[in-house]
């Protein structure tokens, strides 16, 4: 999927007249660095402007010199969604026996997509699983997404909780393209704690599949998604509540109805958003002169 990705979004900047290697550093979804990950649609790195004038000179020395600025005005442009329908195929498929013994354990079985680092607030995760299953014990979560370099971290801080509370989580990581939608396809909801990650593809595909998703609010979540304030163990808890107490509704009301093929938006958006930034360092240029 990342692959035919990325070739679908040369194609459409090549039709542009613009070397996709040139004007653009393509990889796979900042949600999951892992090289070895394959499923994610290519989307353009958030740094993609300092990337394309690295190599140009004065101005190349000028965005060092204003890079924070420019940092800042490109993490306030808002990208188009990073999914279109053709990423949501997926073939149903039978799954580990450690995953199928989980689910049929739990009453309900949150997704929880993430990564051992500062920004998915794993600490406040954890304290809010901890508040709800006081009121919902049988209550599972999933944990995944970790690449290898931080599976052992994960571990290690798992390693620590108390029994009960080890046994209510699965800590996976990395799954094929079949094997994540399919586990999202059959959980109880998704919840996604980091404030620095836009719209979040794992949150549209969950909402495309008619998941509810519980998300700390960022100001770019859709409509149909439940917020909770960051950094707020008690505020997740309470709206984990809410949800489990008016899922069918909920239930009803999720969905994302935008999931076209965006290939040819994002590959409109990374050459607006390039030319921006270089006419940005340019001016700046002109008045450091």
């Amino acid at each position: 999927e990342g692959e035919r990705g990325r070739e679908a979004l040369a194609a459409r900047l090549h039709d542009r007249g613009q070397p996709a290697g040139q004007a653009v550093d393509v990889e796979e979804d900042e949600e999951c660095a892992d090289p070895q990950r394959q499923r994610r649609p290519a989307v353009a790195r958030a740094d993609h402007g300092r990337e394309h004038l690295r190599h140009r000179g004065p101005v190349a020395h000028e965005m060092e010199r204003v890079g924070h600025q420019e940092a800042v005005q490109v993490a306030q442009r808002q990208r188009p969604p990073e999914i279109g329908a053709q990423h949501l195929d997926f073939r149903p498929v039978v799954l580990s026996a450690e995953i199928e013994t989980f689910l049929k354990q739990r009453e309900m079985a949150f997704f929880c997509y993430v990564s051992f680092r500062p920004e998915y607030q794993l600490p406040v995760l954890r304290e809010g699983m901890q508040q709800f299953r006081k009121l919902y014990p049988r209550a599972g979560f999933v944990w995944l997404g970790f690449p290898c370099k931080e599976m052992a971290a994960a571990v290690r801080f798992v390693n620590d909780w108390p029994e009960g509370e080890r046994q209510s989580l699965l800590l996976l990581g990395n799954l094929t393209h079949d094997e994540f939608l399919t586990l999202l396809s059959r959980s109880f909801a998704v919840i996604r704690t980091p404030m620095c990650d836009g719209v979040s593809a794992s949150v549209l595909e969950a909402l495309a599949l008619g998941i509810p998703v519980i998300a700390s609010d960022n100001e770019h979540r859709p409509d149909a998604v439940v917020t909770f304030r960051d950094g707020d163990a008690e505020d997740l808890c309470r709206k984990l509540i809410h949800v489990v107490s008016h899922y069918k509704q909920i239930k009803q009301q999720t969905r994302f109805e935008g999931a076209e093929d965006n290939i040819a938006r994002t590959a409109d958006w990374l050459l607006a958003d390039s030319a921006s930034t270089e006419r940005f360092a340019r001016s700046n240029l002109a008045h450091a002169d």
